[in-house]
């Protein structure tokens, strides 16, 4: 049962604004191109095994977006990929050293150093 207040705004006479503007100047921080694809690749792979093992989707692991950033800064312990979009203590806790570590064997095979990383 609607009451007039929803009818008005189902009817669009009633602005309803869905997020708080950002403030001027202020841009979203975004990771397009410049991560590794390789790590990314590998990444996505063992966010999918992860996924199956909890029965969710991948996504609930962690998005792509959590993924690039992983694969532009190179997290190296729990505080750095706490940095990183989408990981929460909760997921530290839950799936952060299997990130972690395939994070490491990627940046060991490749050369990557500790002055290319973060954390």
């Amino acid at each position: 049962m609607q009451n007039d207040r929803s009818r008005e705004v189902l009817a669009g006479e009633i602005p309803v604004p869905l997020a708080e503007p950002r403030p001027e100047g202020v841009v979203a921080a975004r990771v397009e191109n410049d991560y590794d694809e390789i790590l990314f690749l590998r990444l996505r792979q063992l966010r999918k095994i992860v996924a199956d093992l909890d029965h969710v989707p991948p996504f609930v692991v962690f998005h792509d977006r959590s993924l690039k950033e992983m694969a532009t800064f190179y997290p190296g312990t729990g505080v750095a990929l706490l940095d990183i979009y989408g990981v929460s203590e909760a997921k530290l806790k839950r799936y952060g050293r299997r990130f972690l570590d395939a994070i490491d064997k990627h940046c060991t095979e490749h050369g990557i150093g500790p002055e290319q990383r973060s954390g």
